[in-house]
Order: C-alpha cells, then structure tokens, then sequence
C-alpha cells in the first residue's frame, strides 16, 4: 500500500522537477551533438556532457528523496531505488561511453534511464495522477524498465570489452602489422640518414655534420669528417655567433685553430651563455651545469693564449649568485682559477 501525501502544493518538488528537467534536455543535447565536431571540440563537448550529467544525477536523486518523502511511494519502492540508482548511473555514463564510441543505439539508455526515473518521481510525489493505476504494478513496470535498461546497459558494454579468442588474435595481428610498419618506418629513416651522410665529405659544411655528432651510429665518422672540412676555420666562428654554446661542446675535437676569431667568438658565446644564469629566469640551474660541459673547450682554447678573463669572471660570479650545492660552489672556484691561466 502506498503511504498519504503531504498536504499542500509542492512548491520545492515543482522546482526541482523543472531544474531536473532542463538539465536532462541540456545533458541529451550535448551527448547527441558531441560528435558533430573535430576531435578537439568532440572532446569539449565530452567534458561538458560529463558535467552536465553529474549535476542531472544529482538533481534525479534529490527529486526520488523528496518523491519518497513527500509522495506516495510502496512502501519497498525507496529500497528498490536505493540500489537501483547507482546502476542507472553507471549504465547511464557507460551508455554515454559507447556513444561517444560511434554506437548510436547507446543514446536510448541516455535518455530513457533518467527520463523513466524522473517520471517516476512525478508520478510518485502527485497521488492524484494514480487514477486508476495500481501504485504497485505501476511501481513495478516502471522500476524494473529502469533495471533491465540497466543491466542491459552494463552487460553490452561489458561484451563489448571483454577480447573474445578471435578479438584477441586481431589485436594481436594488427600489432604485429604496426610494429612492421614501424620498423619499415625506421629502416628507411636510417636509410635515409646514412645516404645523407655518405653525400658528406670535405667540401662539406661543420653545421652539416652537427646533427651526426648526437647518432651513436655516426658520432665516430662524424668527427673525422668534421677535422677534415676545408672551411672548418670559418665555420666554426660562424657557428659559435650563431648556435647555443651548449651545442658545440666538442668543438676541441674538430682541428679547429684557436685563431684570434675564434677566440673572439667563443668568448661572446661563452658570456652569452654565462648571463643566462642569472634567477631572472627558471633555468638558470641547468644554465650553470651546461657550462661545465665547456671545461675540455676552455682548457683548449686557454692553452692556446685565449684571453676569457672577462667571460670567465661573469661565469663564476653568476654562479656563485646561484649555486645551491657544492658541485656548483666547486665550478665557480674552477673558473676563477682558470682567469688566471696565460
């Protein structure tokens, strides 16, 4: 037997059922529209579904509390719902899922499951809409449509995620297939690579042969072709007024000569490197430590009667200004023992 209602009109139910409402058109809109986009406005319109949901299963749940306490529910009504509700739920967002997969059919469960729980607490909270309805067969219908639509929900998608045998022998051809086309993918890059290199000779260009010094397939080759560049003197100071310090590190190995232009521009690009350390910037830390990579280039070049006094003084000032660990205090105190190198 259904329990009496609360006299007097329902002013907060009333409210509530036309929130529930709007956000159950607005949620159905956004889900069916979510896939009329590119991938990144499918994937706004997604996050905006997956809100406006939320706050449609939270409106759904409050109107079934006021339904149960101020309506009419049978007396098991409320039980029923109380483990009823949360599948609906995740039928709901799975359903939601499938859709967003390309399964069309899956918008039925988005709009019947909220849709049949919010005339049912309609139905509940107004008595007077019973007629001649029996509450318990109507109850009954409309609570059991909810749970079949539930578990049907869930189930399809469960099957449809679970790798049968022959799904699990397509993946795995179709792995086999992408992990050969990768490797086809990188046999003709490194094929590609090594034609480029070979092209490489003494008439040549250092910047050509930069990016070879990082391959540990080139690296050797790539050296020795360096020290033979016919304008490698030239090269090296155009590279040094052009390209980060921290690029150059083995510019002691190229047979370069410490000409009076190269020490020039090695000392420019060293002070340029040494005022990036400064806490003006976030990286001033990996600043510092790139210049310890220069330590076979400075004793090189300060072997050669390089004058980097002054580069050398900013280096180890702006480090010390820095340094927040021994390795660093420890390079600071290097760089002024190597001013006084002649």
């Amino acid at each position: 037997m259904a329990a009496p209602g609360r006299p007097g009109f329902p002013t907060g139910f009333v409210a509530v059922f036309l929130v529930t409402c709007l956000l159950f058109a607005i949620t159905a809109a956004t889900v069916a529209d979510s896939r009329s986009s590119d991938a990144a406005g499918n994937a706004m319109s997604d996050a905006f579904a997956a809100m406006f949901a939320g706050a449609l299963w939270i409106a759904v749940s409050v109107l079934l509390v006021m339904a149960a306490v101020g309506g009419a529910m049978v007396f098991w009504a409320p039980w029923t719902l109380f483990g009823l509700v949360p599948a609906a739920l995740v039928a709901f967002f799975l359903a939601m899922g499938r859709f967003g997969e390309g399964d069309k059919s899956a918008m039925i469960v988005v709009i019947a499951l909220p849709l049949l729980l919010i005339l049912y607490a309609a139905w509940a909270r107004f008595p007077a809409l019973h007629g001649v309805l029996q509450p318990a067969r109507t109850s009954a219908v409309l609570l059991s449509l909810v749970g079949v639509l539930s578990i049907g929900a869930i189930a399809v998608d469960w099957r449809a995620h679970v790798p049968t045998p022959q799904s699990r022998a397509d993946y795995q051809e179709s792995e086999q297939i992408r992990m050969e086309e990768a490797a086809k993918v990188d046999r003709r890059e490194r094929e590609r690579e090594a034609a480029a290199f070979a092209r490489l000779g003494p008439d040549s260009r250092l910047a050509d042969y930069l990016p070879y010094l990082r391959d540990r397939a080139f690296a050797d080759r790539a050296l020795e072709g360096m020290q033979k560049v016919k304008t490698r003197q030239e090269d090296a100071v155009e590279l040094l007024n052009r390209r980060p310090l921290a690029d150059l590190t083995e510019l002691w190995q190229w047979n370069v000569l410490a000409t009076r232009e190269v020490c020039e521009a090695y000392g420019n690009a060293f002070l340029a490197a040494a005022n990036r350390i400064t806490r003006a910037r976030s990286d001033y830390l990996s600043a510092a430590m790139d210049l310890e990579w220069q330590m076979p280039n400075l004793k090189w070049i300060l072997g050669s009667k390089c004058d980097l006094s002054g580069p050398l003084e900013r280096a180890e000032t702006n480090i010390e200004a820095v340094a927040d660990s021994d390795r660093l205090r420890n390079f600071a105190i290097t760089l002024g023992e190597l001013k006084t190198v002649r």
